[in-house]
């Protein structure tokens, strides 16, 4: 299952109770590590997404979950309009609440016994305890939580003006996409092993591997928003049919069969506390060369037998410092960190 996170553009309504809000100039940029956005909320008023924007977007026959915010007075008028509206669950931003979690509880008791439907609270990565934030919201009553939220702020610089690049106050901005995938899936594997309610993982998805990886750190649904914007709404087939590709490879029959498989293999103290060598399956290996290019020990060599003879990757036990850097980007999968059986 693959939801849609429409993003601070068209999801988030609550500020715009007032219809006035517009986005500022230059609001968002696409960036080598994602995407930078400076967005307001929508320029749409609240009451054309409850009578209309909703409607249009159940018409597919999908589960639709609405995104509002931030305080209790706003939930408590905005949740009862968006649940009329025929949404299937409401998600809560927390972005703006804060490090304590007393206020972000408030809201969700707030919104929890204004609606019937389900709620998800929505969490930011600067919440420096994420797993008793979760906890306080599960003990609260919400349905979910939703992880994570943007980075941030940003600031990206024009070098050819000096200027800054986005026109939010300062110029700054908040970063999403491929970049805080690592941030996001951290936190979702540190919420999914704190909490027994669902968790929706958020954050860099642009594959249906990425996707799997939320996955497998407990995640029992993804959302997909700078991909859309990077690729466009072809996106979401793909990740869902690469997901189902993955199940079938695999043997799996859904994603329950792999959902925070990981989580077992997150012990409390390090993995790998003495240097292990990295392998080399020569039957794989295609001599691309990148492992010595990226070893900044100088460990990987490329030699021949002979003139005539294949060249191969051979690993200096006397330099090698087991970062595992090479195993990483070996294209092939050819090198290889061996399983301890002890």
């Amino acid at each position: 299952m693959v939801l849609v996170d429409r993003g601070e553009t068209l999801s988030h309504i609550a500020l715009a109770m007032d219809n006035r809000l517009v986005h500022v100039t230059k609001s968002a940029i696409k960036v080598p590590i994602g995407l930078l956005n400076a967005e307001l909320w929508s320029d749409l008023p609240y009451e054309q997404w409850v009578k209309t924007e909703y409607g249009v977007a159940k018409e597919t026959g999908l589960p639709l979950i609405a995104s509002i915010g931030y305080k209790p007075e706003e939930v408590e008028k905005l949740g009862p309009l968006v649940e009329k509206s025929g949404v299937d669950g409401i998600e809560f931003s927390t972005h703006y609440l804060g490090m304590d979690p007393k206020p972000v509880v408030e809201v969700a008791k707030i919104l929890k016994e204004s609606v019937e439907i389900p709620i998800f609270a929505k969490l930011s990565p600067h919440v420096i305890e994420v797993a008793e934030f979760a906890k306080a919201l599960e003990k609260a009553g919400v349905d979910g939580i939703t992880a994570i939220n943007t980075i941030g702020p940003c600031l990206h610089i024009d070098v050819e003006t000096g200027k800054p690049a986005l026109g939010g106050e300062n110029g700054f901005g908040w970063l999403s996409g491929p970049s805080i995938r690592p941030i996001a899936v951290r936190c979702v594997a540190e919420i999914a092993r704190s909490v027994k309610i669902p968790v929706i993982g958020v954050g860099g998805i642009m594959s249906g591997a990425n996707a799997i990886e939320h996955i497998m750190a407990g995640a029992s649904a993804v959302q997909i928003c700078t991909g859309a914007i990077l690729e466009g709404s072809g996106i979401f087939g793909r990740v869902a049919h690469e997901i189902d590709q993955y199940l079938v490879d695999h043997g799996h029959d859904s994603i329950k069969d792999i959902c925070g498989i990981a989580l077992k293999h997150l012990p409390p103290k390090p993995l790998r506390p003495e240097t292990l060598l990295p392998t080399v399956d020569e039957k794989l290996c295609k001599v691309c060369g990148l492992c010595k290019k990226y070893c900044i020990y100088g460990a990987v060599e490329l030699s021949r037998a002979s003139k005539a003879s294949k060249p191969k990757v051979t690993i200096k036990a006397e330099k090698c410092y087991g970062c595992g850097a090479c195993v990483s980007i070996c294209p092939t999968r050819a090198l290889r960190f061996e399983e301890r059986t002890k």
